[in-house]
């Protein structure tokens, strides 16, 4: 896809998550109902019927602590949406710097420099991108390395949804360093992505660049 560079490895990483599954339910009463959808159109096959959710085993776990364990587990679970969503704005947003790259050297009226200022925002973004998948460089070199945003996610996830059982003090623990990593990533984040690259884009517009992914519509007046 031309000149566009996409952040491979927190995309690959972002595959390990199974977007059907999610925590458990809790024992109680629920409604399950059935319909179609054809052509926009939605048509009820089976109304809600009432069905019982029940342990299938003699847990140890009281009421409450089922309730907190969910509660943990949503917890979880809209740090997962967060974080997945933006890993995939992360990796659009470096596409569009190598389209931006493109699009520079292909129009002579806009000063060459200006691709050193893209090639600035692709370092910062790479760093970023670091947060969340890990730097891959160093297990190729056999070397330690810190886990990723996505793999204490992962963590969690793999380790702790399936169960009914409470979280560990790791799980707990790399809740607590995955959300502040995150934190930390979306203000490094946001003045790139809604400020220097729409800069970036209303730059190649006024200078009748060719068109670029992430540009709004084409100025044009008869």
């Amino acid at each position: 896809s031309g000149g566009g560079r996409r952040a491979s490895s927190a995309d690959d990483d972002e595959d390990v998550f199974d977007s059907s599954r999610g925590p458990r339910a809790l024992p109680g009463e629920y409604t399950v109902s059935l319909e179609t959808l054809v052509e926009g159109e939605t048509t009820e096959i089976v109304p809600p019927a009432p069905f019982t959710v029940e342990p299938l085993y003699l847990g140890t776990l009281p009421e409450p602590d089922r309730a907190a364990v969910l509660a943990f587990q949503k917890q979880t679970a809209e740090l997962q949406r967060a974080v997945l969503g933006t890993v995939r704005v992360l990796g659009d947003s470096i596409d569009q710097l190598g389209f931006i790259e493109r699009a520079i050297e292909q129009t002579p009226s806009l000063p060459p420099d200006l691709l050193k200022d893209v090639r600035a925002l692709e370092l910062k973004l790479t760093d970023v991108r670091e947060t969340f998948a890990g730097d891959p460089t160093r297990s190729r070199r056999n070397e330690p390395a810190a886990p990723g945003l996505l793999d204490r996610l992962n963590t969690i996830v793999s380790g702790h949804w399936a169960t009914t059982g409470p979280p560990t003090s790791s799980h707990r623990r790399n809740f607590e360093i995955a959300a502040e990593e995150f934190t930390a990533a979306l203000e490094a984040l946001r003045p790139i992505l809604e400020t220097e690259i729409p800069a970036l884009h209303q730059k190649l517009e006024d200078a009748g660049a060719p068109w670029t992914p992430g540009r709004k519509l084409p100025v044009w007046k008869r």
